[in-house]
């Protein structure tokens, strides 16, 4: 059998609002043939209150006295806000801690329990951080490692919310406290932990051999996200582990800032894979081999018609050029303290 946990209360304008969706969704799980049934956990004041309230609903209710065990429901599945529907499969493992979304997509209520509201849990638990429940459903299915996320999570807790955690308010923003990250559908369970740091969950999605370039909808690795996010030490278990760092190096920090990424981050990334050798993006300007092509190029033209001054004071390399060009600027040293 599939339960239900429903954590709700007659006074909460948003519980009134969902349970009249539950209602129709129970209803059409139990047309389909599924064995399931939702149990109300109240958080009613009174009891005349959790009567009136549970006389609507078609279904079962934790005894409104029995708050001790109420409480305690609430603390083992974060079920600190509501409406809160946790759904447990037939071994008392949780499907999913967002029966919520399920329903309000109105797509699970002809058929409430597919294989795509399963999956959902193994996304929750990428998300929370919760490596045993990581390990244990990829136990059930290795496919997770490397499967979407459902769209329907995706737009919940990557779109419509951002970073929408698994239990409620308050949510988190990224490690520099700012945005939420958003991006298109499809992402991984990888791309998830890495932008939560969750650095156990990931080194277990690794060792089951997740995709380490897997992209998302808009074409970012989950090294991207945990940049964005100002992940550091995720940062550096996903390069260690081979991760591709070609893309800080075609973005500005005042442009990555724009879109509310960490900037500091794409810095650091930026410094740390100088000159690696899966690097495959623009190289930045102020590199010595650029330098030296420009003043080559300057050398065959003549410097008279030369009117900008480049950031790193070129005045000085192009003097050099000019007069004793030998295919290599002679002036090491001083280059060197300038580009310092």
């Amino acid at each position: 059998k599939t339960v239900g946990l429903y954590f709700s209360a007659h006074w909460c304008p948003p519980c009134s609002k969902f349970t009249p969706q539950l209602a129709k969704a129970y209803a059409a799980s139990k047309e389909a043939g599924n064995d399931f049934e939702i149990v109300y956990v109240s958080s009613d004041r009174d009891e005349d209150a959790f009567d009136k309230y549970h006389g609507e609903m078609p279904c079962l209710a934790l005894p409104f006295l029995s708050r001790d065990k109420k409480r305690s429901l609430a603390e083992i599945y974060y079920a600190s806000g509501i409406p809160t529907l946790v759904v447990l499969g037939s071994d008392g493992e949780v499907i999913t801690e967002n029966g919520c979304m399920a329903v309000s997509k109105g797509s699970y209520i002809e058929e409430f329990f597919p294989l795509i509201l399963r999956s959902s849990g193994f996304f929750d638990s990428c998300l929370s951080g919760d490596a045993s429940k990581v390990k244990r459903w990829l136990e059930k299915d290795p496919n997770y490692v490397n499967r979407e996320a459902p769209q329907d999570w995706h737009a919940c807790h990557v779109l419509g919310e951002g970073w929408q955690p698994v239990i409620n308010p308050p949510r988190p923003t990224n490690a520099a406290g700012t945005a939420h990250l958003v991006a298109n559908h499809p992402a991984y369970g990888l791309h998830v932990a890495a932008a939560n740091g969750h650095t156990d969950v990931v080194r277990i999605l690794l060792d089951a051999g997740a995709e380490l370039e897997a992209k998302d909808g808009d074409g970012d690795t989950p090294l991207a996200w945990a940049t964005y996010c100002g992940r550091r030490e995720m940062m550096d278990l996903l390069l260690a582990a081979g991760a591709n760092p070609a893309f800080p190096h075609s973005i500005s920090r005042k442009k990555y800032e724009g879109i509310k990424g960490d900037g500091a981050s794409l810095e650091y990334l930026k410094q740390k894979t100088q000159g690696t050798a899966n690097f495959t993006g623009k190289k930045p300007d102020y590199q010595f081999g650029d330098i030296t092509k420009t003043c080559a190029a300057n050398a065959k033209e003549g410097i008279t018609n030369f009117t900008g001054k480049p950031k790193y004071q070129f005045g000085d390399i192009t003097k050099t050029c000019v007069s004793n060009f030998t295919g290599k600027p002679d002036t090491t040293s001083g280059i060197s303290q300038k580009l310092v």
